[in-house]
């Protein structure tokens, strides 16, 4: 049968998607009907990954995550996806219901300065949480949306840190990592938000050793803006070289 998990290399089961907005002032799916599938797809072991941009939809989604009958098994985490918008007051709900969030930092960089031209002044601490996130006991990973924005790592990785959009206005300051922070949001088991995979640390023999992305110069947290031009000289999966520039 199949469940989430299953699969070989890197396709594998994951989440049920669960599409949810708020076009025109009316949520869809309805919160009852929305509740529903996320008690439907708990009964067949799968946990779900609610799409939410806007804050309303955020809260929504929360509601029914507490209303649903809970996933049987604690192994997997039910996740938000993108969280664009995030008041403070949802910070603590998350954390209780152990919501995991997949975020996406290169939006910062690609769209931000729209959003600082069309966000209201007091919503705009709400953008793309992640330090706060993280201080609230919440799992965080970071994905590039492809093909909204392209796949590159770099720059979603230079976004968590900075803060900073095409034109170098920095959008949320205070939710900026650090690198090796940004790293992990790149690097985690997104299934169960369980152990990260980067440890910094790979010694002979580890698993890991067989798999690693070579990058042409080093990733230095006192030069951001270097990150951005950072190219991958070499990718070795399971002990096989499967790109070289």
């Amino acid at each position: 049968s199949l469940f989430v998990g299953v699969g070989t290399g890197p396709w594998n089961i994951g989440h049920v998607k669960i599409m949810l907005t708020a076009g025109g002032g009316k949520l869809s799916p309805p919160q009852d009907e929305l509740t529903a599938l996320i008690t439907r797809a708990h009964a067949l072991r799968y946990p779900v990954a609610i799409h939410t941009v806007e804050a309303e939809v955020l809260e929504a989604a929360l509601v029914s995550l507490r209303d649903a009958t809970p996933l049987p098994s604690s192994k997997w985490r039910d996740r938000i996806e993108h969280c664009s918008e995030c008041p403070e007051r949802l910070l603590p709900v998350m954390s209780g219901l152990n919501v995991s969030v997949v975020t996406n930092p290169a939006f910062l960089y690609h769209s931000g300065d729209r959003y600082l031209a069309e966000t209201e002044p007091g919503n705009v601490n709400t953008l793309y949480r992640t330090k706060s996130l993280l201080e609230a006991g919440i799992g965080v990973a970071a994905g590039s949306d492809a093909p909204v924005t392209e796949p590159n790592p770099m720059i979603g990785i230079y976004s968590a840190m900075t803060r900073r959009t095409e034109a170098g206005k920095q959008v949320n300051g205070h939710e900026a990592l650090n690198l090796i922070e940004a790293l992990r949001l790149y690097n985690r088991d997104i299934p169960s938000m369980g152990k990260d995979r980067f440890s910094g640390d790979l010694r002979s023999g580890d698993e890991l050793a067989n798999s690693l992305v070579l990058l042409d110069r080093p990733l230095d947290e006192d030069d951001p803006e270097e990150i951005l031009k950072t190219k991958v000289a070499m990718t070795i999966l399971n002990a096989e070289v499967v790109y070289q520039a």
